[in-house]
């Protein structure tokens, strides 16, 4: 008996000891684990007003993973005193036309520079009025896995984001600029963008998606040098989507991805599509357009097309395949190495055909 009752002490001791040592176990690894856990510590910091210098101090004072607000009221940012964003942060204003920001200053300057990744920007309204074409935002190559989201832009000048290299996401915003030659968006991509593999299906892209374009903008998004972009579920006025070519991209768009966006019923003539080179896929977009007028599709093969590159440098060729050319992919260049597709396309409930540039004088054998 004094056996058993012995053994059963030493079972109750042993069991103590381990309870003991699996509670400093796991205190141990939360205070490890802990400071690791970023959103667990992240703080919110309010600047005192909506002006860029409260703002760049509330910057200043926050640190990676925290939040910025940015309280209602109406204030003036130029390319001057810019703000910049070198860490992950979120700046949140108070709300689309809540927190308004009037932009000006050096033309294609930006008033909001974007340097570091995984930066948020949302609930803005941004104007631009002074015709400088001053961004109102930019994005450089270190500031991947960004997201502009849920603004407001408007105003004269006509110019909104500017990307630069970066990856990242823009949606939910609308966007309505005055002037006819503005490019609310402006997308550029890597410099090694037509030596490396295509990255269609892929995340690291600029994703447009979601926006609204509305009834009196008269600016369009444009993909231009090396880019690589995915526009898809936008809601569009009587504008159009512009994948530059060759000569006006100098090289132009790398790729592209543009399906399940809506062109809305509107008045006279004008495009939904200009493209201009690069290569990707173009399905299930619907037009409406029930008056006496065009609605175009159009494919202007820039690489051949002597009338808009005279005077660039590289000039362009006349025996294919050419720089930048449609359907034409990574270097070396192969006819037809990366062909474009596009499939599924209505409007006014029929197939939306696509329809070659013919007025220009072509050259390419």
């Amino acid at each position: 008996m004094k056996f058993y009752k012995c053994h059963i002490r030493k079972f109750i001791q042993a069991v103590g000891k381990l309870e003991i040592n699996l509670i400093s176990a796991v205190f141990v690894i939360m205070l490890v684990f802990i400071p690791l856990s970023g959103t667990g510590w992240a703080a919110t910091y309010t600047a005192a007003t909506c002006s860029a210098l409260d703002v760049a101090s509330a910057i200043s004072n926050a640190s990676s993973g925290d939040t910025v607000l940015v309280p209602a009221g109406d204030c003036t940012w130029t390319t001057t005193d810019k703000i910049t964003i070198d860490k992950q942060i979120i700046l949140q204003g108070n709300g689309i036309d809540s927190t308004i920001i009037t932009t000006s200053g050096t033309s294609f300057k930006p008033v909001v520079a974007m340097s570091a990744a995984k930066v948020v920007v949302k609930g803005f309204t941004f104007i631009s009025t002074d015709g400088s074409y001053a961004y109102p935002i930019q994005c450089t190559a270190t500031a991947s896995s960004f997201r502009i989201a849920h603004n407001k832009f408007t105003g004269t000048s006509g110019y909104a984001i500017d990307v630069r290299t970066a990856y990242g996401l823009i949606d939910h915003n609308t966007i309505t600029f005055t002037v006819g030659s503005s490019q609310p968006i402006n997308v550029r991509g890597p410099s090694d963008s037509w030596q490396t593999e295509s990255t269609i299906g892929r995340a690291d892209n600029v994703f447009l998606e979601d926006n609204v374009f509305t009834s009196d903008n008269k600016g369009y998004p444009v993909c231009s040098t090396n880019a690589r972009c995915v526009f898809r579920y936008n809601t569009m006025g009587p504008t159009k989507i512009d994948m530059h070519g060759t000569c006006t991209g100098n090289p132009g768009v790398r790729h592209y991805e543009i399906y399940n966006n809506e062109w809305l019923d509107y008045p006279g003539n004008y495009k939904a599509f200009d493209i201009r080179g690069g290569t990707g896929r173009i399905f299930n977009n619907v037009g409406t357009h029930t008056a006496n007028n065009n609605l175009w599709f159009l494919l202007d093969e820039h690489a051949a097309n002597h009338t808009y590159c005279a005077g660039y440098e590289p000039n362009c060729g006349c025996v294919a395949p050419l720089d930048g050319q449609i359907g034409v992919g990574k270097d070396p260049k192969v006819r037809a190495s990366e062909p474009l597709y596009i499939w599924g396309n209505k409007k006014d409930g029929a197939y939306w055909p696509a329809a070659i540039v013919t007025n220009v004088t072509l050259c390419a054998t």
